[in-house]
């Protein structure tokens, strides 16, 4: 077996994932992805989404973490996967610790919840992951804000597109 060969196992004993959140504090708007690397050959499974109604950022983080991990446990087998769950807040990682630990029943050899620094533009793939998964939360949350805004037929300062701020960031 070449050293290539053994690398190639361990990857593949790897689920990792990656979510992150934008929400709009004004229409409560908010939108949420994911990014997932599994298996060898590698595959990689991108999941977003948008919600009306969250109350801030941390649920918007919570949201994504919890599709993460409505994924994980309907349709990925995950025995004897070492899973590694990233997002750039550390309070939604917190709320949702329980949850992810129960994967190891599921199968899952160990489960590890990691804290990534958000919002650093693409310097290796781990940041380009993440600024994907950022990207596409806030493209999600914009979509859902703006249908917001055009059924509410209310365009005053306080709702006006250029007037609102994206909510992205997350305190523990």
């Amino acid at each position: 077996m070449t050293m290539y060969q053994n690398l190639a196992e361990r990857r593949a004993k790897f689920v990792t994932v990656f979510c992150d959140a934008s929400h709009c504090p004004n229409t409560l708007a908010t939108g949420w992805a994911v990014w997932m690397k599994l298996g060898s050959p590698p595959e990689t499974k991108r999941l977003s989404g948008a919600l009306p109604g969250v109350k801030d950022s941390q649920n918007a983080e919570i949201i994504a973490l919890e599709e993460a991990l409505a994924h994980l446990e309907t349709r990925l087998d995950l025995k004897d996967q070492i899973v590694v769950i990233e997002s750039d807040c550390l309070g939604a990682i917190d709320a949702i610790r329980d949850r992810a630990l129960r994967l190891t029943a599921l199968g899952a050899k160990y489960v590890k919840l990691k804290w990534v620094k958000g919002h650093q533009g693409v310097k290796c793939a781990r940041s380009a992951v993440n600024t994907w998964c950022d990207s596409e939360a806030k493209r999600n949350m914009r979509a859902l804000r703006d249908a917001i805004i055009k059924r509410s037929g209310n365009a005053n300062r306080n709702t006006h597109p250029r007037k609102l701020r994206d909510d992205h960031r997350c305190y523990p």
